[in-house]
This record gives C-alpha cells, structure tokens and sequence, in this order.
C-alpha cells in the first residue's frame, strides 16, 4: 500500500511523507479500511455521499473513535486527524487535509435546554508550524465569527507573498523509494528517470527551471536518493 501525496508546499510534503510512510501507519490505515469495508480507495463523491450518510450517527462516533485511535497509538498531534481520515477513504493527502495549524470548534450550551449555544474556537499547532499558518487559521475564525454570529468581519490579514519554490529533492527520493520497494531495480528506475526527461517539451523551454531536466542523472544519485530517503523514514 502506498498513500498518494498532492501537496505543493515542499515543507509540508515532507512532514506528511514522513508519516505516510511509515510501516506502522499503513498497518494502522489497513486495519482502519478492514474495519469499513475499504478494498479500494474512494473517490470524493463517494466519500462525501457516505460522510453525508452517516452524519450525527453512531457510524460517524466510530469514524471519530477509529481515527483518534490511530492518531493517538501513533502518538501524532491533532493536525492530523484530517490526513488519517483521507488516507483511509481516499489513499491521498492534499493540501485540504493538513496544516500545523487548524482551527476546531466545540459547541456546548450554557442552559439546560440547549437553547443558548457556548461556542468555543480553537488552534491547535504542531511544533513545526510557521506565522502564516497560523495566521492562516485565524483567519479562518474570523471569517465563521461573521458568517455565523452576524458580527462584522474583521479586517483581513493578507498573507505574505510567496516565492516559487525548486522541486524538493524529497518528491524525486520517496517516487524512486517506493519503485524500488515495488521491485524496480536501481538500473530501471535510473534510465526511465533519464527517458523521463521533459527536454523536448514545450514546457522545458518555457521554464527552464534545472530540477525538472534528468538528463544528466546519475546511477548513483538515484541510489543515494532511496538510501536517503529509508534514513529519512527512520527519524
């Protein structure tokens, strides 16, 4: 089993990987899909219709259970709990499904009724996160304090511009990790790495950005990048 990764930001690519990755968490995911009758991921419609379904239910308690389950026998922080749902259902992490800051919310109520709801918001961080991301989260509360409670909106806090970022060497060593676990050999990974080279597309003349040429790729950085990367995963 492999767990797809869609995330651009290359520091969070590898926090992900990092976890994604590991042999006890797709143990952990397996058992999660065994549990709901998973043989193969989802799409999203089908996700979403089943979410749907089971909403305020016992089948949704035991989603939660399982998830927190898994999150706390592997010792994660909270940010996670969205990526160990989407790596159950659907067999990727996007950018939708993690940050090292989110916000949550919990609703009690402050009589016997339930008529006059306490609404308490907050942002859980990871030991990685940065300024913007939780800014980002704050953000994200701002705009529910207006959309529901009626109460302006606060101004909004623009993030900072970002800069284009090279491809991490992390995307290229676990794409070469994991064909080699599926039995590739060093030799086929490294020439269909080199065959791989966009150097005739249209693209490689507009963006010459020298990560994405392969021609010049040596056998062995293709068999340090897989020794790199099983290091990595031992961390």
């Amino acid at each position: 089993m492999k767990i797809k990764i869609d995330i651009s930001d290359r520091r969070l690519f590898s926090d992900i990987a990092h976890i994604v990755d590991q042999q006890n968490y797709l143990q952990e995911i397996e058992r999660a899909r065994d549990l709901f009758n998973i043989n193969e991921p989802w799409g999203l419609e089908k996700y979403h219709k089943y979410k749907r379904s089971i909403y305020k239910s016992e089948k949704s308690d035991k989603l939660k259970t399982t998830i927190e389950n898994i999150r706390i026998k592997l010792m994660l922080p909270k940010v996670f709990i969205k990526a160990i749902e989407s790596s159950i259902f659907l067999g990727v992490v996007t950018d939708d499904d993690y940050s090292p800051a989110i916000l949550i919310s919990e609703i009690n109520y402050f009589d016997d009724k339930g008529e006059i709801p306490d609404y308490t918001y907050s942002i859980i961080l990871s030991p990685r996160v940065k300024d913007t991301q939780v800014i980002k989260a704050l953000q994200e509360y701002r705009d529910q304090l207006g959309n529901t409670k009626g109460i302006a909106n606060y101004s909004y806090i623009p993030e900072p511009k970002s800069t284009p970022q090279r491809k991490s060497a992390t995307r290229n060593h676990r794409e070469w990790y994991w064909l080699n676990k599926q039995g590739k050999s060093i030799e086929e990974i490294w020439k269909a790495s080199i065959e791989s080279c966009p150097i005739d597309s249209d693209e490689h003349f507009v963006d010459l950005d020298a990560s994405k040429c392969t021609c010049n790729l040596g056998k062995t950085t293709v068999s340090d990048g897989i020794k790199a990367y099983g290091e990595f995963l031992r961390f």
